[in-house]
């Protein structure tokens, strides 16, 4: 019985020193554009709400389909920030990098914004190794609005999907085919916009990434 007893504590020890994965923590998108401090006073200031997502997407679990019906909780990655966080914050930097006569605020700015902006992503699935699709619809507030959607109305052209593939079977990969998807998102966004606004009397300073 002894001889027993320690076998079963070894195989208990040897079962906790079983090394687990490395698990590695990720944002969205990269570095935040620069800003001028001294063009801020002159840029109009559009405000862009939370983006909302799958409620089930919604948090700093790395979750891929795997399945019609099944997510999978990646065992080597997580996010550092909740995805609608990381999302509304790489979606920001891509409008601003597109149109930089606009300063974009995702919080509460001491200027009142000139536009709100809100953003629901209603598709949004993430393939290890394969497709990554995000289905968006955005609604623009009327000049002077208050902060209600129920203010805001839809640009024409005011959604789109897209779909972008990772270039291997990594979370890095992953990570990166959803930013450019974000970004292509943000492109029509951007056309939009600058569209709606330009047809008000505002004129606007389009930029791009080439």
């Amino acid at each position: 019985m002894p001889t027993f007893v320690a076998a079963l504590v070894l195989l208990m020890l040897l079962g906790g020193c079983v090394a687990r994965p490395e698990q590695h923590i990720y944002v969205l998108g990269g570095s935040d554009p620069a800003s001028d401090d001294r063009l801020d006073s002159r840029r109009m200031v559009i405000e862009l709400k939370p983006v909302l997502i799958p409620d089930h997407m919604d948090t700093t679990d790395f979750l891929l389909r795997t399945g019609i019906n099944e997510l999978s909780r990646s065992t080597t990655a997580i996010w550092g920030e909740r995805l609608s966080i990381g999302i509304t914050r790489t979606l920001a930097s891509a409008l601003a990098t597109r149109l930089p006569s606009v300063r974009f605020a995702v919080s509460p700015s001491a200027t009142r914004p000139a536009r709100r902006i809100f953003v629901d992503i209603a598709v949004l699935e993430i393939r290890r190794g394969g497709a990554c699709t995000v289905g968006a619809h955005w609604t623009v507030s009327a000049l002077g609005a208050e902060s209600g959607p129920q203010s805001a109305f839809a640009p024409v052209g005011a959604e789109a999907t897209v779909t972008t593939v990772a270039e291997g079977a990594s979370d890095e990969s992953v990570v990166v085919a959803l930013t450019h998807a974000i970004d292509q998102i943000a492109d029509r966004i951007a056309a939009t916009l600058s569209d709606h606004i330009a047809n008000s009397g505002t004129k606007m300073k389009t930029g791009g990434l080439g």
